[in-house]
């Protein structure tokens, strides 16, 4: 990326898109860092800023199984749910169960995606979207109905269903407005 005629080197324009998203939800890189590094991020230390890019194999398709349930889980209660712990803040055994405590049917709807075949099942983000993985896109069909069903057993929460291939390439320009 040139900005002013240089070139910004990747660890730049996220911590530049950091303190960006600073502005309104927080000094948090679970967006940035993945839309423009691409792919999967970990997270690691954050002052000094630390990430690791993780590969997944080029011949292998990913799909996430996005389920929306319709209930109202604003970020900033969601993020204040979570004690300040610094380093292991990403940590699924610390963030996950705070979070899904405040999901009706979250608990239900993990096992729902691990028993249809899910690789695994989480929080996407703050929530109240559950994000499954698997390697088939007809199963991920599948995987998403048995989430919708367990937000409607364990929660009473309608919501709805897609499946999306993982994005190898990132944030890019797909279309632009001339002045």
């Amino acid at each position: 990326m040139r900005v002013s005629g240089g070139e910004l080197y990747v660890s730049d324009r996220v911590i530049s898109g950091l303190e960006s998203e600073s502005k309104v939800l927080g000094y948090h890189a679970d967006n940035v860092a993945p839309a423009i590094m691409r792919g999967f991020v970990l997270i690691r230390i954050y002052d000094p800023l630390e990430l690791m890019q993780l590969k997944f194999p080029e011949e292998k398709d990913l799909f996430f199984v996005l389920v929306n349930p319709k209930f109202e889980a604003p970020t900033m209660k969601m993020r204040a749910a979570l004690p300040g712990l610094g380093k292991v803040l990403s940590s699924n055994k610390i963030v996950e169960p705070r979070r899904a405590a405040l999901i009706p049917g979250m608990e239900g709807v993990k096992k729902a995606a691990m028993e249809a075949s899910a690789l695994g099942c989480t929080i996407s983000g703050a929530g109240p979207t559950a994000v499954a993985i698997t390697d088939d896109e007809e199963k991920g069909k599948v995987i998403g109905e048995r989430i919708v069903e367990a937000f409607m057993e364990g929660g009473n929460l309608k919501a709805w269903t897609m499946v999306k291939r993982l994005d190898r390439v990132g944030a890019r320009l797909v279309s632009s407005i001339s002045r």
